[in-house]
């Protein structure tokens, strides 16, 4: 009803405490409805900074509310480059959720900005963000790492299972690298099946072909 009788200007007012919008309110909120009547009203209002250079994507990630997600979801699929936006003391989303404890959170913003800062975030955020590494490496648009991005994934590092899959689809190196990284008994594990798996190959006089190989190599882990 504000948006339908107010002055247009209305999405975008700062408050006079701290710079917010109702955009910051709605995000910070899990409001998705009333970030999308925002948005209609204004798109930009999307991109606007409070006083401490935070914008609603930054709001969206401080509270564990029930539309959390949602909201993240929105707020990133109309502005993927805000995730890469640093408020005034140089935090992106992602610390944000981070510092908070947000793994969920965190875990929507993995795809975006540079490699290397999120792989430091996640370091900096310590043992709770363990979990996340195996799903940085697996997210849309990530590997190949470089050898300075692998580095920066502590080892061992047991979330790196998960991202098998992607590595051997990506290539050999990848795969290599990753493995690399697994505790010693996920390596045992995982070269015990590879060598039974040729074994078995050869007693049947069979060459299964390279991608069925990768696919029952990503199995291993699976319970």
């Amino acid at each position: 009803m504000l948006l339908a009788s107010g002055p247009p200007s209305l999405v975008d007012r700062p408050s006079m405490d701290g710079g917010w919008t109702a955009a910051h309110l709605a995000a910070q909120g899990g409001h998705k409805e009333a970030l999308l009547s925002l948005a209609g009203a204004s798109i930009a209002t999307l991109l606007v900074p409070s006083d401490i250079g935070w914008l609603p994507l930054h709001s969206a990630c401080e509270f564990d509310t029930p539309g959390q997600l949602a909201v993240l979801r929105l707020l990133l699929s109309c502005f993927p480059r805000a995730a890469e936006v640093r408020s005034h003391d140089g935090q992106l989303p992602i610390h944000v959720a981070l510092y908070h404890g947000h793994i969920g959170a965190a875990r929507c913003l993995l795809r975006y900005a540079p490699s290397s800062i999120v792989l430091r975030a996640l370091w900096d955020a310590g043992a709770p963000a363990a979990p996340l590494f195996g799903d940085f490496v697996r997210a849309p648009g990530r590997l190949p790492l470089s050898s300075a991005d692998w580095s920066e994934v502590p080892q061992p590092c047991a979330s790196l299972q998960r991202a098998l899959p992607a590595a051997l689809t990506h290539s050999t190196d990848q795969a290599s690298l990753l493995v690399r990284g697994l505790p010693v008994s996920m390596q045992r594990r995982l070269r015990t099946f590879a060598l039974v798996l040729a074994r078995l190959q050869r007693r049947l006089r069979l060459q299964l072909p390279a991608l069925l190989v990768q696919h029952l190599l990503s199995l291993t882990f699976d319970a």
